[in-house]
């Protein structure tokens, strides 16, 4: 976090703002910190997949509105979620919620589909 009187850049992206929103933006980033992941990272995501069946994991879901679109998706692990609450600022995440997903290769991957 950077000060230079009374704007801050929270998370050193160069995203000035004013006290009394860098202090929303906090808030709102801690309240989400509170979600459970089964995968830190993208790259243990890909290599539990490349095993070719998860039973379960835990991920978290997220509803982006913009004036462009309104959309529900998957954040698979902690890092995808992370880039996720870095990409969508300015109030757009308007849900958040644990869910559990599973993983089969055979429901994802067509042999004979490839082109």
């Amino acid at each position: 976090m950077y000060y230079v009187g009374n704007i801050i850049d929270v998370d050193g992206d160069g995203g000035w703002v004013g006290e009394q929103a860098a202090i929303e933006i906090i808030k709102t980033i801690s309240d989400y910190k509170q979600f459970k992941f089964t995968f830190d990272t993208d790259e243990e995501l890909v290599r539990a997949e490349s095993r070719g069946y998860i039973e379960s994991y835990d991920v978290v879901r997220l509803r982006v509105q913009t004036s462009s679109y309104d959309v529900d998706f998957a954040c698979k692990s902690r890092q995808q979620y992370e880039e996720a609450l870095a990409r969508y600022t300015n109030g757009e995440i308007k849900e958040a919620y644990q869910a559990v997903h599973m993983y089969d290769i055979l429901e994802h991957y067509d042999p004979f589909d490839a082109e």
